[in-house]
């Protein structure tokens, strides 16, 4: 990098999910737009205590189990984090097709009404 420090890897170490859940969320943070949708994998097996900083900023999130595909899922580890004035936010989890054969996750799906 430009600064001289090193850009943090992306991947699945402890460490590097908090950096890179950190970045994530100081971006959202720094909106302003009217509305925020935010969503992926983020690996977080430990709950919704490291996304408190953006639940404090006004994001709802998806608690959908969506981990693993191979046996009844057990974890949220893919979340979706939306901020606005919606007049509706549900989430549910698509296991209909050959889901199970393309990933080991879950897709999560929301219905937003603006």
């Amino acid at each position: 990098s430009s600064s001289g420090r090193p850009e943090p890897a992306l991947g699945l170490g402890m460490l590097e999910r908090r950096v890179q859940l950190g970045q994530v969320m100081q971006l959202a943070a720094q909106s302003d737009a009217d509305f925020t949708v935010l969503m992926g994998d983020f690996n977080v097996w430990t709950g919704s205590a490291a996304f408190r900083p953006l639940i404090e900023r006004g994001f709802s999130m998806s608690r959908v189990r969506s981990f693993p595909t191979r046996v009844l899922p057990l974890f949220a580890l893919d979340r979706i984090l939306v901020r606005g004035d919606f007049t509706r936010t549900e989430y549910s989890r698509y296991d209909g097709g050959n889901v199970a054969t393309a990933s080991d996750h879950f897709p999560v799906v929301a219905d937003l009404r603006y």
